[in-house]
């Protein structure tokens, strides 16, 4: 197995396609590295500009057009700041190999959100093992991949394939039940378990509110009339009142 590479986090540009011919997809395309001041340079109005066709784009839609379309998962998380990494295993036809994440390759405590598998020659494709009760929603630390002969007429045969395996995965959020909540809403969507994805979404919202508006109502209200206000008030009631308050 190479050393696993880290890759960059990136959505497409949303700018027109610099000399190309009008069609269904006018877009640039080009990557726009996703990085951790995005949003704060969006908030003090500077948009990512696209080195190809210096095209200077929304932040603002770019993750709304990354999160909507969820075609690739390095797009919809990267929005959660979620970070990809890739390593390159040697599949021998016919043969199992174990890859393990958590040695060396990710950190001890990553949640891995995603895996995928491209073979970069013909002849063998990656088949990933599993016991008697597959795990369909979390992904495995340890990697059994079988090297499936797949026979391609007029061409040699091959007896091993470098695979690529690409990795999305989450540093630990600690204690951040805001970011904690927004990945699990983030998990289920790029899943399509779009019931499972509310609750934590409507958490991660309520405990960021909570963090910055609760200093600020105890500065205009009493202990005691805070604590009556919130006992009153139902979840939804004190979601609004949070937001007019911000506002």
């Amino acid at each position: 197995m190479k050393f696993p590479a880290s890759v960059s986090p990136s959505v497409p540009c949303l700018g027109p396609k610099p000399g190309g011919p009008r069609g269904c997809d006018d877009r640039c395309n080009a990557p726009i590295t996703v990085s951790r001041d995005c949003c704060t340079q969006y908030f003090a109005g500077v948009g990512p500009q696209c080195g190809a066709c210096k095209y200077l784009n929304d932040w603002w839609e770019l993750l709304r057009m990354a999160i909507r379309t969820n075609l690739f998962p390095t797009w919809t998380y990267s929005a959660v700041g979620a970070e990809t990494t890739l390593i390159e295993q040697v599949l021998e036809s016919g043969k199992t190999c174990e890859v393990k994440l958590l040695d060396g390759c990710l950190p001890k405590d990553a949640r891995i959100l995603d895996i995928s598998y491209t073979p970069q020659a013909a002849g063998v494709f990656p088949l990933e093992a599993h016991g008697n009760r597959p795990e369909r929603y979390a992904y495995p630390s340890v990697l059994t991949l079988y090297g499936r002969p797949v026979a391609i007429p007029g061409s040699p045969r091959t007896d091993a394939v470098p695979v690529v395996i690409l990795v999305t995965w989450m540093p630990p959020s600690g204690n951040d039940e805001a970011q904690a909540s927004l990945v699990e809403a983030f998990h289920a969507y790029a899943g399509g378990r779009y019931r499972h994805m509310v609750v934590p979404a409507n958490v991660a919202v309520e405990f960021s509110l909570g963090q910055i508006l609760d200093p600020i109502i105890s500065l205009v209200a009493s202990k005691d009339r805070k604590k009556e206000f919130l006992k009153a008030v139902t979840y939804s009631g004190r979601s609004r009142a949070r937001v007019a308050l911000r506002a």
